[in-house]
Formats: C-alpha cells, sequence, structure tokens
C-alpha cells in the first residue's frame, strides 16, 4: 500500500514538472497591444440615458466676456449679464445686457500714417446692448475626457432682437440689433456650467469713410449709415436655479 502511494505521489510531481515546462511566457510589443477602450454595457440603460440636466421651469444666470471678431478700426470686447428662463427642454426666453469696452486697433494707426486728413476723433464707439432673445437648444448629450468622469452639454441656437447704444464727441445715437448665434454649454453639475457663444449681429450703424470727394479734411458729423454684420465670440460662466 505504502508502495502504491508513493508512486502516486511520484508520478503526480512528474506531471507537475511536465505541466510547469510546457507553459511558456509570450510577451507582446506595446505597439501591437489593443489601445481603443469598449464601453461597458451597462444592465440598466436607463440611468445611461436619463437626463442629469434637468431644465424645464428653471432660471439661468450667466456673466459672459466676449470680442468682437470683425471690427476694422475698433477691438470691441462686451461684458454681459444674461437671463434665461427654460419653457421646456427644448425652448427658453432671454433677456440681456451689455456694455463695451473699445479701443483702437493697430490698423488705425498705418492708415493715419498713410493719409493725415483720416482721423478716428470724431468716430463714435460701441457703448451698451440689451436685447430679448429665443433660445432653442436641439440637441443634449453626454462626453467624457476621462474615464472617472462625465459631464453633460447641449447645444443652442439664438434669434432676437436688441438696442444698441453709441456715442462719440458730437454724436449719441442708437439703433436696431438684430442677433442669430449658435452656442454649447458644458455642465460641471445640475447647477453650475460653461457657456459658449458665437453670434452674428445685424444693426445700422455711421459710416464715416462715406464723405466721397472730401480729401482734405478730417470726416465730420453728421455720417451717413451702413448696414453693418459683425460676428461676436464669447465665454462665461453659468447658473441654475
Amino acid at each position: 500500500m505504502k508502495t502504491l502511494l508513493s508512486l502516486m505521489i511520484v508520478g503526480f510531481s512528474m506531471s507537475l514538472a511536465a505541466a510547469e515546462e510546457v507553459v511558456e511566457e509570450v510577451k507582446f510589443e506595446k505597439s501591437e497591444l489593443a489601445r481603443d477602450a469598449v464601453l461597458p454595457v451597462f444592465r440598466n440603460q436607463v440611468v445611461v440615458k436619463s437626463r442629469t440636466v434637468e431644465t424645464e421651469g428653471r432660471f439661468e444666470i450667466a456673466g459672459i466676456f466676449g470680442k468682437t471678431m470683425n471690427d476694422a478700426f475698433y477691438d470691441n470686447y462686451p461684458v454681459i449679464l444674461q437671463g434665461n428662463y427654460h419653457l421646456n427642454e427644448k425652448h427658453g426666453v432671454q433677456i440681456e445686457y451689455g456694455i463695451y469696452s473699445s479701443s483702437q486697433n493697430s490698423f488705425v494707426g498705418q492708415v493715419q500714417d498713410r493719409n493725415s486728413y483720416f482721423q478716428l476723433d470724431e468716430v463714435p464707439t460701441l457703448d451698451s446692448m440689451y436685447s430679448l432673445l429665443w433660445e432653442y437648444t436641439p440637441y443634449y448629450g453626454k462626453i467624457s475626457f476621462s474615464k472617472d468622469t462625465v459631464y453633460n452639454l447641449s447645444i443652442y441656437t439664438i434669434v432676437g432682437y436688441g438696442q444698441l447704444q453709441y456715442s462719440g464727441p458730437n454724436i449719441s445715437e442708437s439703433s436696431s440689433v438684430f442677433h442669430l448665434g449658435l452656442g454649447e454649454k458644458l455642465y460641471f453639475s445640475k447647477n453650475f456650467g460653461l457657456k459658449l457663444d458665437l453670434r452674428a449681429k445685424f444693426y445700422q450703424f455711421p459710416d464715416f469713410v462715406s464723405k466721397a470727394g472730401d480729401t482734405k479734411s478730417a470726416p465730420v458729423p453728421p455720417f451717413d449709415n451702413e448696414s453693418v454684420f459683425n460676428t461676436e465670440l464669447s465665454v462665461g460662466l453659468l447658473y441654475i436655479f
């Protein structure tokens, strides 16, 4: 009996030794390994599809800083305060008020060096603006920048009407302004988010280079009005309550 037990132990040991000899360690280069991440399959897909940031019936306020992109002579920087009421998840009504900080750009000096008569002392600059707008949000989704965080985002369009105030040494007037824009909101939580807005604005503004044939003196009021198309890029923080 002892002899049989000894033979069984020896045979089992030899089998383990043979198995260890068969096993080989296989190594792959890092460049050959798959890098694509595979999304997990959730048992409860309703949680994944659910809307984390609900806006229906809620108010939103935002503080925004922007820049006018295509003004030929001035760099205009608007500081805007917005208030928005969301009628539902798609539609909202927005009011905003903004003030402008304006400064001459480098192109002004180049023009004045070549044309001594062309001075911009009388040219009006943008002062303030208030508007009533309609916001439509066709898309709401989620985005992840890492494996541990998920952010909610929405894409919206803006259309509206307002009044733009401008003034100069001898002029102070206002003009109707029409808005058309596209924007995105990136939410950090159910209440706070980041807002990015690109907007086109159409309005009437004095054409201070419209004095035909007058090349011996600086342009002075009254100026003719021209239709102006300006684009404005802005970014800000929002709070929903």
